[in-house]
């Protein structure tokens, strides 16, 4: 019963990695969009949250 617990949470966090990895392979798509919005330092703020998902959330479903 413990092991379908740990895959559960290995899948959950694997949702978000590969969310974060989207993210990564679409980033010219994000800046353009980001500068669309006029969000200041577009490239640096995508880049900051492409960080986020992809490497800080997985800890916390461990």
């Amino acid at each position: 019963m413990e092991i379908i617990l740990v895959i559960g949470r290995v899948l959950f966090a694997l949702l978000f990695i590969s969310s974060g990895l989207a993210h990564f392979a679409q980033r010219d798509a994000m800046t353009g969009y980001a500068q669309f919005k006029k969000v200041p330092a577009a490239k640096f703020s995508v880049l900051l949250s492409d960080f986020g998902p992809s490497v800080t959330e997985p800890f916390f479903e461990m």
